[in-house]
């Protein structure tokens, strides 16, 4: 298939993303808008306080920033599906695996498991004030807006512009471990804080292999509703005032993690759907040529 020039194609990867940012940065501005308008209808002019209104917006967009990003990821849904709708006529075609259970079930185990671990590991971390606040805002509003942002907002959308759109686009031309890394980097990027980005870009590069091997989109999408439930759940025994020590989590972290992923592996690669005969072990080995990321030469088509 003919490609077009390298500056579009460039433009074709990077402008799903400025969709992504775009409306999320409206959505923020508007809704503060919002409340500046609300705020300073309700309180007398000659008694506003600079210091107390800064305050109070603060807290307000602190209390209320899961349910800003609930309402971004409904608007920018809508351009998203349509460019991922218009993509899937030349996407290649993958036969169904018969070990999709499995596949699911163990990308489940091993996301659930790597969350527990990040959650340790950034226990010792000093991740910083702007860390500690974007945690405070992710834990707050009801344990509703926390699971419909966190738990279902968020892998739809995220990994339907990221590898749904972002990575298959970068497979057209480039080797599959460049276009896993550099989808895995924009991903990183786009969270805007330092600690969060860094295991972002992890997380990133490791849908993004998924995605190179196994070819289906939903099972990212489990995978990123796996990572992020436990951050929901353990919140909400948190603060029913259960404390949660080192070895619960570290323990069931590594067991799940290390089995998830020993079967995940296990699991047979996607095989492309090939015309014609004589398509069965060739295929097989070049999908497993495609999917060995590290020094491949496979290349989307």
């Amino acid at each position: 298939m003919q490609l077009p020039s390298k500056s579009r194609l460039i433009w074709q990867a990077i402008y799903p993303v400025l969709i992504f940012v775009g409306v999320q940065f409206v959505v923020t501005i508007v809704a503060i808008i919002g409340w500046v308008v609300y705020y300073t209808l309700n309180a007398p002019l000659d008694s506003l306080d600079i210091d107390k209104f800064v305050e109070e917006l603060v807290r307000w967009t602190t209390e209320n920033t899961l349910a800003i990003t609930f309402v971004f990821q409904i608007i920018s849904l809508i351009p998203l599906w349509l460019i991922w709708r218009g993509m899937r006529k030349w996407i290649p075609q993958y036969q169904k695996n018969p070990g999709t259970a499995l596949i699911a079930a163990s990308c489940a185990a091993s996301c659930i498991g790597l969350t527990l671990l990040v959650g340790i590991l950034l226990s010792f971390v000093d991740v910083g004030e702007s860390y500690a606040l974007l945690e405070e805002a992710l834990s707050s509003g009801s344990v509703v807006i926390q699971f419909l942002a966190l738990a279902i907002g968020a892998p739809i959308v995220e990994e339907l512009c990221f590898r749904g759109i972002v990575l298959n686009r970068l497979l057209l031309w480039n080797r599959p471990w460049v276009a896993v890394l550099v989808q895995a980097a924009m991903f990183g990027l786009v969270h805007m804080n330092l600690v969060q980005g860094l295991y972002a870009f992890a997380v990133g590069a490791v849908f993004g292999y998924l995605y190179v091997r196994y070819r289906k989109l939903w099972l990212c999408i489990v995978g990123h509703f796996a990572f992020n439930l436990p951050n929901v759940i353990v919140g909400l025994i948190e603060d029913m005032g259960v404390e949660l020590t080192l070895y619960a989590l570290l323990i069931p972290g590594v067991l799940l993690l290390a089995v998830g992923a020993f079967f995940l592996m296990r699991c047979p690669a996607a095989v492309p759907v090939m015309r014609g005969a004589g398509c069965g072990m060739q295929n097989a080995a070049s999908t497993e040529a495609e999917v060995a990321l590290p020094g491949s030469d496979g290349r989307g088509e």
